[in-house]
């Protein structure tokens, strides 16, 4: 709070008393040494105007000392204003300063957690990518796995074709190969065998498909 002084209250001041005795007496020692009407004489009169003046310069300097006074104590009335407003921009200031440091706080822990976000998220992303190429590294491997099938098929459907046209069989033979219980559509390496199908019993007999390879049709 302020620490201004209160503005004392105005007092009588002993200086204006004396003045005013001084040209009392004055005119009193006017008076006692004249044997005549005193207020005619010219030092009566003399004096008379001197008290009147003094009274004057009296009257303003105390209105010239009110108006100090006046204004001494607005001033202290605006520095203790001052003073409130200085403490409540101190108190501003701190509360201030503390919501600065919490939201600089929060400020650093989104960062952690931003962060914390980000290595996840790259986590995921090497595993996904990870994940990726091991699933073409394997259709890769099945695709080469089918054509080497698909060759060796080949290869011995066209051994087993060089062997039949070198050593040829009785009709009554190749009539009767049976190799059992086959799956209709696919591959076979022996042209002209049959087989019962997997699915309801039907005869399929090893023959050149559409896409010139030996499977089990009908």
């Amino acid at each position: 709070m302020s620490g201004v002084n209160p503005t004392p209250e105005k007092k009588h001041r002993p200086w204006v008393k004396w003045v005013v005795g001084v040209l009392v007496f004055f005119l009193g020692v006017g008076i006692g040494g004249s044997g005549s009407d005193p207020t005619k004489s010219s030092e009566y009169q003399d004096l008379q105007r001197q008290l009147s003046s003094e009274q004057a310069k009296v009257k303003t300097s105390e209105e010239r000392l009110d108006e100090l006074e006046k204004q001494l104590k607005d001033t202290e009335e605006k520095l203790s204003d001052l003073e409130d407003q200085s403490d409540e921009l101190d108190k501003r200031s701190k509360e201030l300063d503390e919501q600065k440091k919490k939201l600089e706080e929060q400020q650093k822990s989104q960062d952690e957690r931003q962060s914390q976000l980000d290595e996840r998220e790259k986590s995921i992303a090497s595993r996904e990518e990870e994940k990726k190429k091991r699933a073409e590294e394997l259709q890769a491997a099945q695709r080469q796995a089918e054509q080497e099938q698909q060759s060796q098929q080949v290869q011995q459907v066209q051994t087993n074709e060089a062997t039949q046209q070198a050593v040829p069989q009785a009709p009554q033979q190749q009539a009767t190969q049976n190799v059992g219980t086959v799956h209709g559509g696919a591959f076979c390496s022996s042209e002209g065998a049959t087989g019962i199908s997997d699915r309801g019993g039907a005869t399929l007999t090893c023959r050149v498909a559409a896409d010139g390879r030996l499977r089990w049709k009908r």
